[in-house]
């Protein structure tokens, strides 16, 4: 979708995540917010930044939200190819925000050689990451040196230098002028939510590993993204209030989409920690909120907003209906495919189709059954561009 001429937003089909680009076209920036999984990156992502590169562009700042496949698997695939960020294979990346466990936790505890028994069940946790993020298509090798973390301090990338090299959260900076005319404003996630991610994990190598110490050593990094890509109980709740269309129902009635709203909000700690963000070019105001609930910072966003990413790809855990009711969004934009779930919620669509104060749009990146005929749908023309880049292969290889 485009916004006159100044701003374009791309949604590239990352199934049941992310992998979206904003493009200010007037001031030749851009910014890539996740990557989808890591077939993502090779059917889709990958031809995208080779095309910006020949171009003779780049991307000014890559946000990872947060450790979760369908968000970072597509990262890990783009990092490894792209190689070193001073002499980049596919484009070159001005600045990278990702918030790894020593951005979190900050100084270790013990100095000295890790014990041997630790490393081996750190570097365990970090290849579960691996395979985690392989699943699809995407070619990922289960080795370490894989990670996020790994392939951004291996290769030489502007690591959250915005914010000293600390972690990205509220309380380290707030606000953050990008471009001359881009303004950032961090919504979350704060010193609290990322403490709970940090716990969680320590806890959980207590439990393997007794007398468990932070050494200075990457494969904390590595271990602490491996785990939580890993981890099940850090998934978030299913929305078992939600009007189904899962079980045999593939078409709802949008009369009957308060029966949906059970105002529970998501507490899953790694959605939670979603770097979230308002940005502000001239009068337009966009909000990108990763997974992380709408509710946890509502009251400090404006009355007015030109396009809201639905947080946690539409489920009703993560957005008030309040907010839908209240708040003056002209674009809602939906990444799903609608196989993860249950998402989106019914009832949030209910509700932009028929309480936002403005009749706001949604815009999609798939076709999916329960959203035929609602919103614009921007997947097609990538699917086109897929299987024609495919038939040139093909020709190219006979």
């Amino acid at each position: 979708m485009q916004i006159g001429d100044k701003i374009r937003i791309t949604m590239l089909p990352a199934r049941a995540g992310d992998c979206i680009l904003i493009e200010f076209l007037q001031e030749d920036y851009r910014i890539l917010i996740d990557g989808g999984y890591a077939d993502t990156y090779d059917n889709y992502l990958r031809d995208k930044l080779l095309r910006l590169n020949k171009e003779g562009k780049r991307i000014q700042l890559l946000i990872i939200t947060h450790i979760d496949a369908d968000h970072i698997g597509g990262i890990q695939a783009f990092l490894k190819e792209n190689g070193s960020a001073s002499k980049p294979n596919i484009i070159r990346v001005d600045e990278v925000w990702y918030n790894s466990f020593f951005n979190i936790y900050g100084e270790p505890e013990c100095t000295g050689n890790l014990p041997d028994y630790v490393r081996l069940m750190l570097q365990g946790k970090a290849l579960q990451g691996t395979r985690e993020c392989k699943k699809g298509n995407g070619d990922i090798s289960v080795t370490q040196g894989n990670t996020v973390a790994e392939l951004l301090s291996a290769n030489g990338y502007r690591w959250n230098s915005s914010f000293e090299g600390k972690a990205v959260c509220v309380e380290n900076k707030e606000s953050i002028l990008l471009h001359d005319r881009i303004a950032c404003r961090l919504l979350g996630p704060g010193e609290e939510e990322l403490h709970k991610l940090t716990q969680y994990w320590i806890r959980d190598m207590k439990r393997n590993v007794r007398n468990f110490k932070i050494y200075e050593d990457e494969l904390y990094n590595a271990a602490f993204e491996g785990t939580f890509l890993n981890d099940g109980t850090a998934e978030p709740e299913r929305n078992t209030g939600n009007i189904s269309y899962g079980a045999g129902k593939n078409r709802w009635d949008i009369q009957d989409y308060a029966a949906g709203w059970n105002h529970k909000i998501d507490t899953s700690i790694t959605n939670g920690s979603s770097i979230a963000f308002l940005l502000q070019y001239e009068a337009i105001t966009m909000l990108f909120p990763g997974d992380c609930p709408i509710q946890v910072f509502q009251e400090k966003l404006p009355g007015q907003i030109e396009v809201v990413k639905l947080p946690h790809h539409g489920s009703c855990a993560n957005i008030s209906r309040k907010f839908i009711q209240e708040t003056q969004v002209t674009y809602y934009l939906l990444s799903t495919n609608g196989e993860k779930y249950d998402h989106p919620s019914p009832c949030v669509i209910g509700s932009i189709l028929r309480e936002t104060p403005n009749r706001a749009k949604i815009v999609k990146n798939y076709e999916i059954e329960v959203l035929k005929t609602i919103g614009e749908t921007e997947g097609d023309s990538y699917e086109w561009e897929r299987q024609n880049c495919n038939n040139k292969n093909r020709k190219n290889n006979k």
